[in-house]
């Protein structure tokens, strides 16, 4: 058998995109709905979930940056 801490993490990968899947199917089932509260509870939650995915991609690109040495960082005029 392979390193145990690859293999966990394996595991775990697998059973988050597990629920991530699960997740993308109820909200297309809801899609589908006909009674427009529930449609608009679905709108709701994917732009919830989208601000979610976007700070914590921000998050890592600041960590990210905050690692590099000031000297190599992008520096960049106010203008931009």
């Amino acid at each position: 058998m392979g390193d145990p801490d690859r293999t966990l993490w394996v595991a775990a990968s697998r059973v988050a995109k597990l629920f991530a899947f699960a997740a993308m199917a109820a909200r297309l089932r809801m899609l589908a709905h006909d009674s427009p509260v529930v449609g608009l509870m679905v709108q709701r939650d994917v732009l919830f979930s989208e601000t979610a995915m976007l700070e914590r991609e921000l998050a890592i690109v600041r960590g990210q940056r905050r690692r590099k040495p000031a000297k190599q960082r992008a520096h960049f005029l106010p203008e931009e």
